[in-house]
């Protein structure tokens, strides 16, 4: 008996040890299938991580090179225009706006990572001026000018020499407006438009509907409140004078005077240069020409700005100013819509955005 008492109680200790073992096993293999999942899950994570910051990369590199591009056509690298769907264009006067769905997969294994985003291209002028001479100030009585708006130059829609949202008074300086093509005051006297015994609709002055400030009005900084300093950054040349400028620059701003010295060009019809003078004065020698847009800009500061010309200096395309200019100021500008929408349109004036909400 004592013996059948034994072996039943060395029974019942094996089952228990017998039933600890299995525990402890199956504790065992959840924890180590708990830490393969959580491996896993690692694995997939970073996998699936890997993959959308790969994607994003290839994103950014993708609107990079569609911000110079000369065009969103079968004209890029193949690897960028297969990303490109829906591209549309839309014409505005002397330039475009260009729109365009971006879609890349990237794979590894069974992971997929797709990022779908829309682009808009516009360029950095919103606004081109129609007019040789724009005024955001009332214009200094005696200073001058001789504005030249041939028919064939012109605005298409607004024909303009000057475009002011103060008076105009034609009588207080010389101050002649013509339909010449050729740098020449005598020749535009004697053929003038609006002079000081009569103003024709080619002077628009007391215009309500130009913005108060040429910044907001060239390049619509209201729209995202944008700085000053924004616009400055990025110039393709930053300059505290004209003595080393380059002879062809899309966009330049000078901090300071800049003083063309006689003979110099800056720009051509084909490559014409956005040049931003922020507090200092601008004078031309003797046959010097400046193709694009110039903008002389007075900030934060009373002091009067001279914008002096010699008979035969011109700017050709179009000023802007938004104070009075000096006393001794002769401002000459032929004005001449090509290359001004050939400046908007210069690939290196392009600004990309992508459509909010449309990240996917």
């Amino acid at each position: 008996m004592k013996y059948s008492q034994s072996r039943s109680a060395g029974a019942v200790y094996l089952t228990t040890i017998a039933l600890l073992l299995a525990l402890v096993s199956v504790s065992v293999t959840a924890i180590s299938l708990y830490f393969i999942a959580q491996s896993e899950s690692l694995l997939w994570k970073n996998t699936n991580t890997t993959l959308s910051a790969r994607s994003e990369v290839y994103m950014a590199d993708i609107g990079a090179r569609l911000l110079h591009a000369p065009a969103w056509d079968n004209t890029l690298p193949s690897q960028v225009f297969s990303t490109m769907s829906n591209v549309t264009t839309t014409p505005l006067t002397g330039g475009e706006i260009t729109s365009a769905t971006i879609s890349r997969s990237d794979t590894d294994g069974i992971f997929t990572d797709t990022k779908v985003q829309s682009l808009v291209r516009f360029p950095l002028l919103i606004n081109l001026p129609p007019a040789a001479l724009v005024i955001h100030d009332n214009l200094h009585p005696l200073a001058a000018f001789h504005l030249y708006v041939p028919t064939a130059r012109a605005h298409p829609r607004s024909p303009l020499a000057v475009w002011s949202n103060t008076e105009v008074n034609l009588l207080s300086a010389p101050r002649f407006t013509c339909k010449e093509s050729a740098i020449h005051p005598p020749q535009c006297q004697a053929n003038a438009v609006s002079h000081a015994m009569v103003k024709k609709s080619d002077v628009k002055d007391k215009d309500s509907a130009l913005p108060p400030d040429a910044l907001t009005y060239l390049f619509a900084s209201d729209i995202g409140n944008t700085p000053l300093s924004a616009f400055k950054r990025i110039a393709w040349k930053k300059m505290t004078n004209c003595k080393s400028l380059p002879t062809a620059s899309p966009f330049i701003w000078i901090d300071g005077h800049c003083e063309i010295t006689a003979g110099k060009t800056l720009g051509s019809p084909n490559s014409p240069a956005l040049i931003i003078v922020r507090n200092g004065d601008i004078q031309l020698h003797s046959n010097t020409r400046m193709y694009g847009l110039v903008v002389s800009y007075r900030e934060k500061t009373k002091f009067t700005q001279r914008v002096l010309m010699a008979p035969d200096a011109a700017i050709v395309g179009s000023l802007v100013l938004n104070h009075p200019a000096s006393a001794d100021s002769a401002i000459q500008v032929m004005y001449d819509f090509a290359v001004l929408s050939t400046l908007r349109s210069l690939p290196a004036l392009q600004q990309i955005s992508l459509v909010p909400g449309s990240v996917q």
